[in-house]
């Protein structure tokens, strides 16, 4: 997935669009003309690209007033020692950014009243941990 992520209402009616990439995504290299024209050897050179900027990971609602997009560097999927940081949005009239790249401990499992993020894995215990939202002031 891809910015910019745009919200409906329970309608399906356009409702507003998030915004821009984190920073992470505003680093990201820009490939020379041509540089991955050849096969082989240029494979590598490919792999290395795709890692110099993060994806979106996925997006989650919590308590019907926030909405979390959180994204990794990766290739593909199946990679677990990826850092995985999140941008927060508050879903009030208008969607606002609260926080941006944060690192979270786990990845999110779902939303719902509070984000659930799963913390560790065997061989250590299955532990899940709950990630609540709060504006900086609070």
């Amino acid at each position: 997935m891809v910015y910019p992520v745009r919200i409906y209402s329970s309608g399906l009616e356009p409702r507003d669009t998030v915004g821009w990439a984190p920073p992470s995504w505003r680093q990201a290299r820009k490939p020379e003309v041509g540089e991955f024209a050849s096969t082989g050897a240029a494979q590598v050179g490919v792999d290395e690209w795709f890692m110099s900027f993060d994806v979106i990971d996925g997006l989650f609602v919590v308590d019907d007033r926030w909405l979390i997009v959180t994204h990794r560097r990766r290739v593909n999927e199946y990679r677990t020692d990826d850092e995985i940081r999140a941008d927060v949005y508050a879903l009030d009239l208008t969607v606002r950014k609260v926080w941006e790249d944060v690192r979270l401990p786990g990845p999110i499992l779902r939303g719902g009243e509070c984000a659930w993020t799963m913390v560790a894995s065997p061989p250590d215990p299955w532990t899940l941990a709950c990630v609540e939202p709060r504006t900086p002031e609070s």
